[in-house]
């Protein structure tokens, strides 16, 4: 019961100082991935930080095993903090952490 990450597109954004980057998440025999967990894996493929990766979306495809989903990759934190909505920041969050503010 494994989880494999494929890149599928990946798009450099200058003007906002990131990569957005559009993936496909296959789950053979599992339910749907968290997104810490995808997150996780996303931090290794794309050699970027907890605190400058923030995926805005993850849907499984129905009646598959497959899920796709959307992330963005800053160039430096702060960036992150400034251009991400307050939803997608708590989203990327530990679960843990997402009550606080």
């Amino acid at each position: 019961m494994s989880m494999t990450i494929a890149l599928v597109k990946h798009r450099e954004n200058p003007l906002l100082m990131r990569r957005e980057v559009q993936f496909e998440v296959e789950h053979v025999g599992r339910a749907t991935p968290s997104i810490a967990e995808v997150r996780e894996r996303l931090r290794g493929i794309l050699n970027a930080g907890p605190e400058v990766l923030y995926i805005l979306r993850l849907e499984t495809m129905t009646g598959l095993n497959r899920s796709r989903g959307l992330c963005h990759v800053y160039e430096d934190a702060e960036q992150g903090r400034r251009v991400e909505p307050e939803h997608v920041r708590r989203l990327n969050m530990e679960p843990g952490r997402r009550g606080q503010t």
